[in-house]
């Protein structure tokens, strides 16, 4: 994976390395993209959240618990940002008392690792090559679509199930469980799939119920979660407006529908667009015909708030998923975070999540989508369009490996002083991930009882082999955010260097180009997840056709294309051994 990096020192006792530094600070942020609620956060008013955490540790025998103390100024802001192409934020330290104290306690991680596949939606005709590329990921978990309007033309028509069966066939083959979202609605009344007034909610609850009963009928034995409608609380998927007690009422038809049709089905409460707590606590107050909560956490930076946001959703007592979040890199871009910087945003992401409990979290999504390269839509991938791999991609699979399956054993820092230094055990192995969120190189010292210490960057190369003195290993954690990892028995496994598989035409150039990089509160409907509109059955053509109904959407978007870069060279994956 490409660095750009200057120089920082590794110290341990005696011992000195030689490190490299991120060549931007940590405090240059950019704008976000997705998550509506989290970018007016950080927009309105020029302004942008930061907390501190401080971590105290108590021991009672073999068993160690972290209390974490978080300190926010009266205002509860305390960093200023100037909006330009680029936000830059000033940090400083605050002296508040703590406003309460959240615990991390050890627990199994379980197999938190998901993705969204799209395959049928989007790329049904390589369908093969993309879930072979899923499977050298490491990932468990696929995040599916069965939208009504491709599936059948009208609802007492009859339905194509052909390369759906295909695609979920060769998922669960692959040993890859799957999450079902069913959206959008199940009529032809509206021209809009996505129109879902008030004064029709019954009538289009009652239509939905029967379309979700159809195909968890059908696809029963082969998926058991079903996640009812995506992101209903912004009016981009739920128009005119968003209504919670409509969505309710949605909910309560659709979920006794899906469990009549398979009694063990798991019904995941639709992913709101941030972490809305105003809806879904409106929705669960009106019905609990759900067994998992769901969100989509988008946001700026992996840390922004997390604690206090999975604080307020364990109030609801159901496991959570974050059934989307991500980061856009690509080329062509301006708007984009870097394909470095996506990757370093994802392990700090998902081992937080570990830490925190959060039982499943999907990645959005697997392979970049076909939209103009300008467009940030376009590029929230792990695999560009070509089927190459982005450094992203790398680090979720040498994480997925360590953490999979893992026990989260503590935290010996949570965010104080930017430092994050989070435990975990994967059978005999003792991992350690480390990060500095903040602007300063940091000093780290964690207690370290095992006899070798392997230093790994996130990508799995491994950067020194240390011998650990007097059960302790002090780091200077360089500033910019690049997690580590300190391993004491290094895993038998290498992460990919996938290449291109697909061989496509360069994207046309832009008609127009922006002056600057303007920062959106809403994003604009994606192609691949507008509302659908059927036409007459047929059976088009082309990567994206599925023999469902054509769809129309509100945006416009360019021919299936990729922007070709060189892949980095990376060590072949070998999968781990079975235990």
């Amino acid at each position: 994976m490409s660095r750009l990096f200057s120089v920082a020192t590794l110290l341990l006792a005696s011992v000195s390395l030689a490190l490299p530094l991120p060549a931007h600070a940590a405090g240059h942020q950019r704008a976000g993209i997705r998550g509506h609620a989290v970018v007016r956060s950080h927009l309105a008013g020029r302004q942008s959240v930061h907390t501190y955490c401080r971590v105290t540790a108590k021991t009672s025998g073999t068993a160690a618990r972290q209390s974490l103390a978080k300190h926010l100024p009266s205002s509860g802001k305390t960093t200023r940002c100037d909006v330009s192409a680029k936000l830059r934020s000033h940090t400083s330290r605050t002296k508040h008392p703590s406003r309460y104290v959240a615990q991390f306690v050890p627990h199994s991680v379980g197999d938190i690792f998901g993705v969204g596949s799209f395959v049928t939606q989007r790329s049904w005709t390589i369908s093969p090559l993309i879930v072979e590329r899923a499977r050298a990921l490491g990932t468990k978990w696929v995040r599916e679509e069965f939208t009504a309007s491709r599936l059948h033309a009208d609802t007492s028509g009859r339905y194509w199930w052909t390369d759906y069966d295909r695609t979920v066939n060769q998922e669960r083959k692959a040993g890859l469980q799957i999450l079902g979202l069913l959206d959008y609605s199940n009529t032809w009344t509206f021209h809009d799939h996505g129109t879902m007034p008030h004064g029709d909610i019954r009538r289009l609850a009652s239509d939905f119920s029967r379309y979700a009963y159809d195909v968890v009928r059908h696809f029963r034995g082969r998926v058991r979660y079903w996640e009812i409608w995506n992101e209903p609380n912004v009016d981009t998927f739920w128009h005119p407006s968003p209504d919670a007690a409509d969505y309710a009422v949605l909910l309560n038809a659709a979920g006794s529908a899906v469990k009549r049709a398979d009694r063990r089905s798991q019904i995941v409460l639709a992913g709101t667009s941030g972490i809305d707590l105003s809806f879904i606590r409106a929705v669960a107050d009106r019905t609990r015909r759900f067994d998992v909560v769901a969100v989509h956490p988008y946001r700026n930076l992996p840390e922004t708030s997390f604690l206090e946001q999975v604080k307020a959703l364990r109030s609801l007592h159901k496991p959570i998923w974050f059934s989307e979040i991500g980061w856009p890199a690509g080329e062509g871009c301006d708007s984009c975070y870097g394909e470095v910087e996506q990757a370093r945003y994802l392990v700090r992401f998902y081992s937080l999540a570990a830490a925190a409990g959060i039982q499943r979290v999907f990645w959005y999504d697997l392979r970049d989508d076909p939209h103009t390269a300008s467009n940030p839509e376009a590029h929230f991938g792990l695999l560009r369009r070509d089927l190459s791999a982005k450094p992203a991609f790398v680090a979720y699979a040498y994480l997925s490996r360590l953490l999979d399956g893992s026990r989260f054993v503590g935290a010996d820092w949570l965010g104080r002083h930017g430092l994050y230094a989070l435990r975990f055990q994967h059978g005999a192995t003792n991992i350690a991930v480390l990060w500095n969120a903040s602007n300063t190189n940091r000093k780290l010292t964690l207690k370290w009882n095992h006899p070798d210490a392997n230093f790994v960057d996130s990508g799995g190369n491994v950067l020194a082999d240390l011998t650990p003195t007097a059960g302790h290993v002090t780091v200077i954690a360089p500033q910019g955010g690049e997690p580590f990892y300190l391993v004491d028995h290094l895993p038998a496994y290498h992460v990919p260097a996938l290449g291109a598989l697909l061989h496509l035409a360069p994207p046309p150039a832009p008609t127009a180009r922006p002056t600057a990089r303007a920062a959106r509160p809403h994003r604009t409907p994606p192609a691949a997840r507008a509302a659908w509109v059927a036409s007459p059955p047929h059976r088009p053509r082309g990567e994206h056709s599925s023999g469902s109904p054509r769809r129309e959407h509100t945006v416009t978007a360019s021919k299936p294309h990729a922007t070709l870069t060189v892949t980095p060279a990376l060590p072949v994956l070998t999968p781990p051994p079975t235990p």
